[in-house]
């Protein structure tokens, strides 16, 4: 599947669907709390290499941020985070790395 065209499409239709395994809590500015209702992946780049395929990829979702000064009311952030990517292509199975700033 990889070097066709459609491969981006169906990685980022597959790790929406699988939001649960994308590391978001470590991307979040002040801990708070994540709502990834509008979770959107953008494929940076991607290559492969034996058995894996790895690249980078960037994730948009939103932070709740509780007790921000603003009086009771968490106020939502837009968060972005940076990970890198291990699919192994035997069992597809897939690893992240969270790219820190």
């Amino acid at each position: 599947m990889y070097g066709k065209a459609e491969f981006e499409d169906t990685l980022k239709a597959d790790l929406l669907q699988n939001r649960s395994a994308l590391p978001l809590a470590q991307c979040t500015l002040s801990g708070g709390m994540i709502d990834d209702s509008e979770l959107a992946v953008s494929i940076l780049s991607c290559n492969e290499t034996g058995s894996l395929i790895q690249g980078n990829i960037a994730v948009f979702f939103t932070e709740i941020v509780i007790c921000c000064g603003c009086g009771d009311d968490p106020q939502p952030q837009s968060v972005n985070g940076l990970m890198q990517f291990e699919l192994d292509k035997r069992s597809a199975d897939i690893r992240f790395t969270v790219i820190e700033d």
